[in-house]
């Protein structure tokens, strides 16, 4: 899947970056034991949840934990067109024959990370466009892995984390 590089415009249906709104601290009411520990100050780094190997249950310990995290969504649908061809789009979208007509349902794969080695990918479906990508962008928060990172050459010697 090649995916092509875009710039940060707006977050319309058509984009498929998706803006931070701005995470609420004051609003959040975390509902698991890690979330509260995460809320009260006593984790304070998302290293501290990955080493350990425990579920992130929440999506908001990860806007709390990376504030600067971007989302993307990748384009896994195809537009119609005559003859198969098409534009590529964010949204596979698929139907569902019955009495009373066809039920579409739409479908998109949403990718986060913070440009500094932690990334996450997630699948969303929905029968509208909006509570996919909401369902895709949760799910690549909750599946967030730290890639391990080092000096990329045995010749260069620097130590310092710049390289897969």
């Amino acid at each position: 899947m090649i995916k092509k590089k875009r710039n940060f415009k707006d977050d319309h249906a058509e984009s498929g970056i998706v803006k931070d709104k701005g995470f609420d601290r004051d609003g959040w009411k975390p509902k698991t034991e890690l979330g509260k520990r995460v809320k009260n100050g006593e984790i304070t780094n998302i290293d501290q949840i990955l080493d350990r190997g425990l579920p992130i249950l929440e999506s908001q310990i990860v806007d709390m934990l990376l504030p600067g995290l971007q989302v993307d969504l990748l384009e896994v649908g195809q537009s119609k067109g005559k003859f198969g061809g098409g534009k590529r789009s964010i949204w596979r979208q698929t139907q569902k024959k019955s009495k009373e007509g066809n039920k579409p349902s739409f479908a998109t794969v949403a990718v986060c990370g913070d440009g500094n080695g932690y990334v996450g990918i997630g699948f969303g479906k929905a029968k509208e466009t909006v509570p996919a990508r909401e369902k895709a962008t949760r799910m690549a928060k909750l599946n967030l892995i730290k890639i391990k990172r080092g000096c990329g050459s045995w010749e260069c010697g620097c130590s310092q984390p710049h390289s897969i």
